[in-house]
């Protein structure tokens, strides 16, 4: 039986009392217990159990080897039911881990070999969050540490403690981030960062207070950064290459950004850069782009023995202004035969020398008597004044008692002298200087003339009183439509007498002439004819072309009103219609007669009494042309009978209402008639 193995086919149980060890047809062996659901199960419920102890390896073997040849979750599994599963290792100095295979892993029991944890590769490098470590350790991921952490050093004496080497750099911080690349946040009040000699701690410091400021050589830093080099050393030093700024100072509030003072006399004679890149020399508050304060001097002193420059670069310019009214700017060339030069690109625009300054020009091309001289076109955005200090306009020119204000001359194919005008202004005002805009001669921007008034209405407006004395023609008009006009207005709308023209005297005539053809009166907002004077004499009123003969010299065409009397063949009418001649109509003459426009209306009384009255009687008219004979009344007679019919003139002659005769004579017929029917009755009855 030595040699024999033992074998269980069936089944087995070995125990006294108690079943210890059983072995199940299926192969399953317990140890522990009598069902076994695992190839070897050992269970000890006992606080105080002894488990599984496995001996041996004394020849350098393993003590115990799992292998799985099959697919599956787990090679080894250690389940603790009712607490956290453990292994302990005791009786060693040292433990020791290894595996015989590539990595040594610890992953996720659910996702073995796809969701490592803890990773040591063949080249000894142990990752954290990663299954590639390229270092000896190497965390992906955030990692937490509340001890100290030591590196290069075993003699930690920070939370961070690092050695390098030799020829090493301590830190390291590279790479692309849109937040910040190191945060050091400090609550307490130490400094943040502390960089000194190991040897002379303190003595020499670069420190980071946790406000902000930063100090080198100092540890109590007075400002944001505060240097105190050695007596022997420099503060700060730039040097390399870069194709950006080498040092900026980015200035967010209202102090300066940048300045240089005397540490015993602070603020005497600083040198200072605001934020917005103003300069200024022995002053704190620049108040343009260079500022020079407690009288200092500019020299520039060139080796080389040619002329120095100061060149200012500015799209808009540059300005030398003195900085209190009344206090001088002065440019001295040095001597009397040196010229002071403004040049633009080289090419000078002013010089002055002796005296005399040169506008576009170097070189005098006038006489030393002209002490301005400019060569080319000049312009002036303010008010120049020829002869005057005071200019009160763009161009003032007060000449001597004898000379002449302004004097053109020469030869040109142009305009003379050319003013445009493009506001609302008049382009030419010439006036008495006593009476400003009293009688002024004025020429509008769009070519009017106003003579006597400021605001001309037309091309030639001619306001106040005036006398133009000529023997010739005095002016001419004439525009593109060939329709020239003359306009007479009363400005004011207040004279007695409408504008008119009218002759210096009665002797004079006022003569309308048009060579050649008719003088026609327009409307002047219908642009419509209403008369015209034609070539022969005739007066046209509503019409361009005769309608009667050439022997008419009046006629109108449509109605007529005349306000006061008018007078046929009397130049004294006394009527609203004074006819010195007989009238003839082709048609009837009438007169008002409507029974709405009377009243106290009454039967003529008496009417063949008053016919008996009159006369008729026969005469020759003394006041017509070769007294022709006519019947009539007497108007002295008429009047004593029937006054209503009888008007008397302002001249004291006598008129008879012929027609109104009628109605007395209709009533007389009447009474005659009544009379005839009367008589033939009473003929009747004697037969």
């Amino acid at each position: 039986m030595a040699d024999q193995n033992f074998r269980v086919k069936r089944g087995l149980e070995v125990g006294l009392g108690a079943t210890v060890l059983t072995a199940l047809p299926s192969g399953f062996v317990g140890i522990g217990t009598t069902n076994p659901t695992y190839k070897v199960q050992i269970d000890d419920t006992a606080v105080t159990g002894a488990g599984l102890l496995v001996r041996g390896g004394g020849a350098g073997g393993p003590l115990a080897r799992f292998q799985r040849n099959i697919g599956g979750s787990a090679t080894v599994e250690i389940n603790g039911s009712g607490a956290d599963p453990q292994i302990v290792f005791t009786g060693f100095t040292t433990f020791s881990v290894g595996a015989n295979l590539t990595d040594f892993e610890i992953a996720n029991a659910t996702a073995l070999g796809t969701n490592t944890r803890f990773l040591i590769n063949s080249s000894g490098n142990t990752g954290i969050g990663t299954t590639n470590p390229s270092q000896l350790l190497h965390v992906q991921g955030n990692a937490y540490v509340s001890g100290n952490t030591g590196i290069g050093t075993t003699s930690i004496g920070a939370k961070l403690h690092v050695i390098p080497g030799a020829s090493s750099i301590a830190g390291l911080f590279s790479g692309s981030t849109s937040d910040d690349m190191i945060r050091i946040t400090q609550t307490g009040t130490g400094n943040c960062i502390r960089i000194e000699d190991e040897a002379n701690p303190d003595s020499t410091p670069f420190v980071i207070h946790s406000a902000g400021p930063v100090g080198a050589g100092t540890t109590n830093p007075g400002a944001q950064l505060h240097v105190v080099p050695t007596s022997t050393s420099i503060s700060g030093l730039f040097s390399g290459t870069t194709s950006s700024d080498m040092v900026r100072i980015t200035q967010l509030g209202t102090g300066n950004a940048l300045v240089v003072e005397d540490s015993a006399n602070p603020d005497s004679t600083p040198f200072v850069v605001t934020g917005i890149g103003s300069v200024g020399i022995a002053i704190t508050n620049p108040q343009t782009a260079l500022h020079l304060g407690g009288g200092g001097n500019i020299r520039l002193n060139r080796s080389d023995n040619t002329r120095s420059s100061l060149i200012f670069h500015d799209n808009n310019g540059f300005n030398i202004n003195a900085n209190t009214s009344g206090d001088d700017v002065t440019i001295n060339a040095g001597n009397t035969s040196g010229r002071i030069l403004l040049q633009n690109n080289s090419s000078t625009t002013l010089t002055a020398q002796s005296g005399t300054v040169l506008v576009g020009t170097a070189t005098s091309t006038g006489t030393a008597s002209q002490p301005l001289q400019v060569t080319g076109g000049a312009y002036v955005s303010d008010s120049v004044g020829i002869g005057t200090t005071n200019p009160g306009a763009t161009l003032n020119v007060v000449p001597t008692s004898t000379g002449i204000a302004g004097l053109f001359s020469g030869t040109t194919s142009s305009d003379m002298v050319r003013i445009t005008q493009l506001g609302t202004g008049n382009a030419l005002v010439v006036e008495d200087s006593a009476n400003p805009d009293t009688t002024p001669f004025v020429v509008t921007g769009i070519g009017s003339v106003g003579i006597g008034t400021t605001n001309p209405q037309s091309k030639l407006h001619i306001a106040g009183g005036g006398t133009i004395n000529t023997g010739t023609t005095i002016a001419t008009f004439n525009n593109s439509s060939n329709q020239s006009r003359i306009t007479i207005i009363d400005e004011n709308g207040t004279g007695t007498k409408p504008p008119g023209m009218r002759s210096p005297a009665a002797s004079y005539g006022l003569g309308l002439y048009a060579p050649g053809g008719p003088i026609i009166f327009y409307n002047e907002a219908a642009e419509t004819e209403k008369a015209r004077v034609a070539s022969g004499g005739e007066f046209l009123i509503g019409a361009a072309t005769l309608t009667g003969t050439s022997s008419q010299l009046l006629q109108v065409t449509g109605g007529a009103y005349v306000s006061g009397n008018l007078g046929i063949g009397s130049t004294n009418p006394t009527s609203k219609l004074h006819v010195i001649g007989d009238i003839l109509a082709s048609g009837n003459v009438t007169g008002y007669s409507d029974e709405s426009l009377k009243e106290n209306i009454q039967t003529i009384s008496n009417g063949l009494d008053k016919v008996i009255q009159l006369r008729g009687v026969e005469f020759n008219r003394k006041d017509m042309d070769g007294n022709p004979h006519q019947i009539g009344v007497i108007a002295q007679e008429v009047e004593k009978v029937i006054p209503e019919v009888v008007s008397t003139q302002s001249n004291g002659i006598k008129s008879v209402a012929y027609g109104n005769i009628i109605g007395v004579l209709i009533e007389a017929i009447k009474e005659q008639q009544q009379q005839i029917e009367f008589l033939k009755k009473e003929i009747n009855t004697l037969r």
